[in-house]
């Protein structure tokens, strides 16, 4: 409650698990537990149900269902603290089957429940149709924001993607559902994510791409250690000018779901 880990800069946590880990770590991010069972997932990443179980005790500590459970929370509290979405529309966005188990899940938690979390007085404002939701996705620095842009701007795809004024937009096709996102730079090492889905329960899905498009999950200390090692590139280390764009030459385009 008192560190808020859902406003933590989404780095990689599971640093030295096994390949496998963090393998089965980014389908977690990106939905792989939300319609299926582990036992699906270990089959995605070329092992038994039992054996990825043994490796997330033996790496993280918890269950694969824990990690899924715990991630939902977190988006939960995020949109709690960032949003005035009623909490049925909070429950669906954050991959809850309904709002009776999201509150099931806050009281053994924290016991109290999600409505006890809202900091700010005010009446509930609804998605809509359109399913608008603005939430901010942190980022360690430094974060070159402009040299990421310019890098998406140069692969645009003609009428999916645009860069116009500093801000990032696209349409999204998911669950044969359209919508479209927009991300702009905020204060406190932060993008923020404007998302138009009629599909609430697709947030988790959306964000998690989201993350992946803008390399939110860079740590920056770890690639200045490695580009240290390179005589040309040491000094701009040094100076804080490394970039977290993507690697020259990889698809700039919306990720399809990890093989």
């Amino acid at each position: 409650m008192r560190c808020r880990p859902e406003t933590a800069p989404d780095l990689g946590a599971w640093r030295g698990a096994s390949n496998t880990v963090s393998r089965a770590l980014s389908l977690i991010e990106m939905g792989a537990l939300d319609d299926a069972s582990v036992d699906t997932l270990a089959s995605r990443v070329g092992v038994g149900e039992r054996q990825l179980r043994r490796l997330f005790y033996q790496h993280l500590g918890a269950s694969p269902i824990a990690v899924a459970q715990t991630r939902r929370v977190l988006l939960a509290k995020q949109l709690i603290h960032e949003t005035h979405l009623p909490m049925t529309e909070i429950a669906m966005a954050a991959g809850f089957g309904s709002l009776r188990r999201f509150n099931e899940t806050f009281l053994a938690l924290f016991r109290r429940p999600p409505t006890a979390l809202r900091r700010e007085v005010g009446a509930d404002v609804t998605a809509g149709v359109q399913g608008e939701v603005s939430l901010l996705l942190r980022y360690r620095p430094p974060y070159d924001w402009p040299a990421m842009l310019g890098f998406l701007r140069d692969r645009a795809i003609a009428g999916v993607e645009s860069v116009e004024g500093g801000v990032y937009r696209r349409t999204i096709g998911l669950d044969g559902l359209q919508g479209t996102i927009a991300v702009r730079p905020t204060d406190g090492d932060a993008l923020r994510a404007t998302v138009c889905f009629p599909k609430l329960s697709i947030l988790p899905k959306i964000i998690g791409r989201l993350r992946r498009v803008f390399d939110l999950a860079a740590d920056p200390d770890a690639i200045a250690v490695h580009l240290a090692k390179d005589p040309a590139l040491e000094p701009l280390s040094r100076l804080g000018r490394v970039c977290a764009c993507p690697a020259p030459g990889t698809d700039s385009s919306w990720p399809c779901e990890p093989s």
